[in-house]
């Protein structure tokens, strides 16, 4: 491997050596003793990377934390990796005694006003191993990369492993970068920002009144298949895209502020302030839809936060991807039909069951646990109350059935 352009901080007390191909410029901004930051840049593009590595010692750390804060990661792509030396949660170690939650502390708290988001790894998740043998034996995610939300706009998926170590204690972390992205076909979910419009429950009414033939659970399931596509359609033409709605009303907004400021009708004012609660309502929704697809439920809504909910997004459907399926056998699927066809075969084998022969000499041997009141208090009619009161306490944005509605949207209508 011919690496002919590098850059170091040995000259600031550093160990870290940075070597790029000829086709980039790099382009060095600044140093310390635990770190290195500079723009790559290849045809008028430019990514901001800092390299670190990071002291043993908090205190040293702290100095690390600093001079990442003083770095401009905001307005442009940018990703920040190496060895910190510390890890951000508990369960980011294996074995030894547990790290100082202050230490763990001071790290979160730079990541956060840095806005960086951990690129989810696949593969082995622990990157550090001290080598030893038995209980002595210790674990941990000492290394990883984290990049900021126009890093993960430009690249719709990157991935993060860890190769296997060799002479080092700390595993080499492969970053591969892939515009392309995979097509697939969109299961239906319900969305909570359709019961902010006024049209929504009219319309469920309107389907729900239709006449379906066959028992009550059989008619509520079609009635949900057939709603789904009423809603789809809805969708599309009530809503269409948020975010050019929300453009949309702003650019009316400027227009009558400038207007006004030019020339005073009462008409304009009353159209002006019309506008602005329109508009507050469509920045409601769109705020509704990326916390309801994140489901990030440490953040409430009414915090600005949609960029972040939607980055968190982005990431949490990365590290939900299957990349590949190893099974019993040692044979390794990287096929996304291959990986299908497995799993639909594995759980059908597992949930298929022979039938139960209830008067073998076996069942004898079962001991009677319910008594007569208890089994009809078990099998009688359940009141609306109780399935009401049931209902009311799954949380709105849980994990949608098979069907694809929430519980949140029961409780609308």
């Amino acid at each position: 491997m011919k690496l002919p352009s590098f850059a170091n901080n040995v000259g600031v007390g550093g160990k870290i050596w940075l070597f790029w191909e000829d086709e980039f410029d790099f382009e060095l901004i600044a140093m310390s003793d635990q770190a290195i930051s500079g723009w790559f840049i290849k045809e008028n593009k430019k990514i901001l990377v800092t390299l670190v590595y990071a002291s043993c010692f908090r205190a040293k750390r702290l100095e690390l934390w600093d001079f990442l804060r003083g770095q401009n990661y905001g307005g442009s792509p940018c990703f920040v990796g190496g060895d910190f030396n510390i890890i951000r949660y508990d369960n980011e170690k294996i074995g030894g005694l547990l790290q100082a939650s202050r230490a763990k502390r001071d790290f979160n708290e730079c990541i956060q006003d840095c806005a960086l988001m951990d690129i989810p790894c696949i593969g082995n998740k622990l990157s550090w191993c001290n080598g030893r043998r038995g209980g002595s034996r210790i674990w941990a995610r000492l290394d990883r990369v984290m990049v900021n939300l126009m890093f993960s706009n430009l690249f719709g998926d990157v991935k993060l492993s860890y190769l296997p170590r060799t002479s080092s204690d700390h595993a080499p972390m492969l970053i591969t970068l892939n515009r392309d992205r995979e097509v697939c076909v969109c299961p239906f979910r319900f969305l909570r920002i359709w019961g902010s419009h006024d049209s929504f429950i009219p319309l469920v009414q309107e389907v729900w009144s239709s006449d379906i033939n066959g028992c009550a659970m059989v008619r509520i399931s079609r009635k949900l298949e057939v709603l789904k596509g009423v809603l789809r359609k809805w969708n599309n033409e009530t809503f269409g895209q948020v975010e050019d709605e929300i453009k949309k009303l702003e650019g009316c907004m400027v227009e009558l502020e400038l207007n006004i400021t030019n020339s005073y009708l009462e008409q304009r004012e009353t159209k002006l302030i019309n506008c602005k609660q329109e508009h507050l309502k469509w920045v409601h929704r769109e705020e509704m839809l990326a916390c309801q697809k994140s489901r990030i439920k440490w953040l409430t809504e009414g915090d600005a936060n949609t960029k972040f909910f939607q980055a968190s997004m982005r990431l949490k459907r990365k590290s939900k991807k299957i990349e590949n399926m190893s099974l019993t056998d040692g044979t390794l699927l990287t096929s996304s039909d291959a990986m299908h066809e497995e799993a639909v075969q594995f759980f059908q084998e597992l949930l298929m069951t022979s039938s139960v022969n209830w008067e073998s000499d076996d069942m004898g041997l079962l001991e009677q646990v319910v008594s007569g009141s208890e089994n009809d208090m078990l099998c009688a009619k359940p009141s609306l109350k109780e399935v009401k009161d049931a209902l009311w306490s799954i949380p709105a944005d849980s994990s949608p059935g098979p069907d694809g509605f929430a519980a949140s949207f029961f409780m609308l209508t």
